[in-house]
């Protein structure tokens, strides 16, 4: 099965990729439309949108998507369309009308690779960085500070 993959680069429309199921990272789909792939493209790897599917395809050489993202939601079709149309009426390659309807975080893999998410998760919200928090914004520090602040202007 052929599935046709929105990237983000200019003056390109959909590219074809070959769709093996046992790529999903959780079970395999019958129907991938509308879910984030990892791809490569140039020797490097690229996120991107099916927004189709194909029995055939015109190119000689078809590489396979890499891994198909199930930590993320799938687009609904409608809105695929809705993008498609976009892009026909402005002129626009789909791969740059995709990425600039959705946040800026999916253009980047560093970002949806678990282990980045959990380092940034746990850096931000580590269990000594609460209890700092929770220490700052205490009701002793805060009357504590505004003293020193007054006895500044005093």
């Amino acid at each position: 099965m052929i599935a046709q993959i929105a990237i983000d680069l200019p003056n390109f429309e959909a590219l074809d990729y070959l769709y093996v199921p046992k790529n999903s990272l959780k079970k395999p789909k019958e129907s991938i439309v509308g879910h984030w792939v990892i791809v490569e493209v140039r020797n490097k790897k690229k996120i991107g949108l099916v927004v189709g599917l194909k029995s055939h395809t015109s190119a000689r050489q078809v590489k396979q998507i890499e891994v198909v993202i199930d930590n993320l939601p799938p687009v609904d079709e409608s809105f695929i369309k809705f993008l498609t149309f976009i892009a026909n009426y402005y002129h626009r390659a789909l791969g740059k009308v995709v990425f600039n309807s959705f946040p800026t975080s999916l253009k980047s893999i560093k970002n949806l690779e678990a282990d980045y998410i959990n380092k940034k998760k746990n850096y931000f919200f580590g269990p000594n960085e609460i209890k700092k928090k929770i220490n700052i914004w205490s009701v002793g520090s805060l009357t504590k500070s505004r003293k020193n602040v007054m006895n500044l202007y005093a």
